[in-house]
């Protein structure tokens, strides 16, 4: 496991942006606003041809942290964008940021008070709420808990493979815009996997998967941030929906948001690492989970022809273990065969 950190922490926040000009001031603003400022902020342009390079530059100028942009020459794709961004940090705590969401005032004094009580900890997650386009309140959290739970305001996760099969299932918490995480996870999880691995924000469960299974980890239950959802996003985020738009969406395939032999690419770091032996039981859970998530995204076209591999799937228990249970199945058995473009964890 990780050493601890030092008490005198210091705070990074890695943006990405590309062509994001149209909500980037009001999530900047909102940094600009926290109530324990950031010691730097680090965006990486993935050469935008807007005004995101004008509003940075502006904005720079209006604070007293200090800003550093690096323009890409050309597109790396978002994984990559980060990965490059993550490199160029220089703190001790470093928090991803989405350059159209909107962080609330107490965000990084809340993430700097659990990563001091808690030294050892390796990664921080928090919940959100949803909002549309124009910020407007959805009702509805980034976080789904069971009905009646009275969970903790921060709850702690022994690092290890307990707290992968919660993340397992848990699987919003994986989002990037949630994450702050201890630079000392950076030779664990750098160089990231090629951009071909990292689509559809596979660096956010890149590191999330390290990160739990090397450090302990915290979950703040409180929602930090406002979180955006709109058609422009790489991933549209989550929530509830009424009955009728779930059936709708129920029946449309499921899209496999994790390229195969991802799960792979992790077990090779973390075999890599100098205490590999102790995380056996965390690599054998990833390739079961890959093997599971493999077979909701092939399931064949016809729906009859399904229910040996649904039915196996289910008395394996992996339907429980790393997806949603009964609905999980309903939905593989009531989707359509054309196309894959619905969250398998849903």
């Amino acid at each position: 496991m990780l050493a601890q950190v030092s008490n005198q922490l210091r705070i990074s926040i890695a943006m990405t942006v590309c062509n994001s000009a149209r909500y980037l001031r009001e999530q900047l603003d909102s940094i600009a606003m926290q109530s324990r400022l950031p010691d730097e902020l680090v965006i990486g342009d993935d050469h935008s041809t807007d005004d995101t390079l004008r509003i940075v530059e502006s904005f720079s100028l209006s604070v007293p942290f200090p800003v550093r942009l690096k323009v890409n020459e050309e597109r790396l794709g978002i994984g990559k964008n980060f990965e490059r961004t993550i490199g160029r940090c220089s703190g001790d705590i470093i928090c991803l940021a989405d350059c159209d969401d909107v962080w609330y005032r107490d965000k990084l004094l809340r993430i700097e008070e659990v990563f001091r009580r808690w030294p050892q900890l390796g990664i921080v997650f928090s919940d959100s709420d949803l909002v549309g386009p124009n910020l407007q309140p959805t009702g509805y959290r980034l976080w789904r808990s069971a009905p009646g739970e009275c969970p903790p305001s921060v709850e702690i996760l022994p690092g290890g493979h307990s707290a992968l099969a919660r993340l397992f299932r848990w699987r919003p918490a994986w989002v990037g815009h949630t994450m702050a995480f201890s630079s000392r996870l950076n030779p664990v999880i750098m160089p990231m996997p090629e951009q071909k691995w990292l689509w559809h924000g596979n660096h956010d469960t890149w590191i999330a998967l390290l990160a739990v299974c090397v450090a302990d980890s915290a979950c703040i239950r409180d929602p930090l941030v406002a979180h955006r959802r709109h058609g422009g996003q790489a991933t549209a985020g989550h929530g509830k929906l009424p009955l009728v738009p779930r059936l709708y969406r129920a029946r449309k395939r499921l899209m496999r948001l994790v390229p195969p032999d991802f799960g792979r690419l992790v077990c090779d770091r973390l075999i890599s690492t100098a205490d590999s032996h102790s995380f056996h039981e965390s690599i054998v859970q990833i390739e079961e989970w890959e093997g599971h998530m493999a077979v909701r995204t092939d399931l064949p076209q016809q729906r009859l022809y399904r229910l040996p591999w649904v039915a196996r799937e289910l008395l394996s228990g992996r339907y429980h273990r790393f997806s949603n249970g009964i609905i999980s199945v309903i939905r593989d058995l009531y989707s359509k065969g054309e196309k894959r473009n619905q969250d398998p964890n849903s």
